[in-house]
């Protein structure tokens, strides 16, 4: 198993890979330039994974496009903060809460 910061640098490498931009660009359109939580339009939208449960090969499902503040608000964060970082549970963690 993976430590926290392996874990970290993996999730920062996926979010550059081809396949993760692929993804976020099908949100984007699915989107047509609106959060998926609020309904405004925004110029500047973010990817929200709404499940970790298969990370790194989530389904289309499992994603959002939101404004920064919905995104923020939903991670309890200040929707200023530019240095927002979103914690996840990994799969063979969940496992051992039952």
């Amino acid at each position: 198993m993976a430590n926290t910061s392996q874990r970290k640098a993996l999730y920062q490498a996926y979010l550059k890979s081809d396949l993760w931009k692929q993804k976020r660009t099908l949100i984007y359109q699915r989107a047509n330039g609106r959060c998926e939580m609020c309904g405004r339009r925004c110029s500047s939208l973010e990817c929200h994974h709404d499940s970790y449960a298969n990370i790194f090969d989530e389904p289309l499902t499992d994603l959002r496009a939101l404004c920064r503040k919905c995104h923020a608000q939903i991670h309890g964060k200040p929707a200023n903060d530019n240095q927002i970082e979103f914690d996840f549970i990994w799969e063979d963690e969940r496992q051992g809460e039952d």
